[in-house]
């Protein structure tokens, strides 16, 4: 498996990628009211746990198709992985003006090389391009459906850092995990 900077001739090959992908589960969203420590105040408590589907679904993550191109040139970093010169995924990863903050909200592997280490390699990759590039921290950002890449993220030491409700066109939750750069 190579990793390398992708380029614009690059971007055929990448759409070629099969990105949907498989779910036995989604986290859900329970939002409460609670009263704060005891007090008259009231306060919400929000909190997301995994949920067992029925049947697993097929989905695919919301835009890509649209969006790839149009960001493709504009992106701080766009790594692929390849394998005899056949592309097999790749992340791309924007800096967040003086925030000194990298957003991970693309990062696709084909099916039949999943579960294998490789889209822990491209997360390993842009933490270690983060650091080189004094950033405070990455935040990686994925559908409340996608319990794959969820799990992903918690596995390279993503923490759960915040959620918004109606974040892509379909009004679906996504959620937000950070992983600190600096120490």
């Amino acid at each position: 498996m190579i990793v390398r900077q992708a380029t614009p001739a690059d971007l055929p090959a990448c759409q070629a990628v099969e990105a949907s992908y498989q779910t036995h589960k989604v986290w859900q969203m329970r939002l409460q009211r609670e009263s704060l420590l005891g007090q008259d105040e009231e306060g919400l408590l929000i909190s997301f746990r995994p949920v067992r589907l029925p049947r697993p679904i097929v989905l695919t993550p919301p835009g890509l198709r649209e969006r790839l191109p149009a960001d493709w040139q504009r992106r701080a970093l766009t790594l692929l992985l390849e394998e005899g010169q056949v592309v097999y995924g790749y992340m791309s990863l924007d800096v967040l003006g003086g925030r000194r903050l990298g957003w991970l909200d693309t990062l696709v592997i084909a099916p039949e090389k999943r579960r294998q280490a490789w889209g822990s390699r491209l997360l390993q990759e842009a933490i270690d391009w983060g650091r080189s590039h004094a950033l405070r921290a990455l935040v990686l950002e994925t559908q409340a459906r996608n319990a794959p890449a969820i799990a992903l993220a918690q596995q390279a030491g993503f923490s759960f850092s915040g959620y918004h409700e109606q974040y892509y066109e379909e009004a679906e939750i996504a959620l937000f995990f950070t992983f600190p750069l600096e120490y």
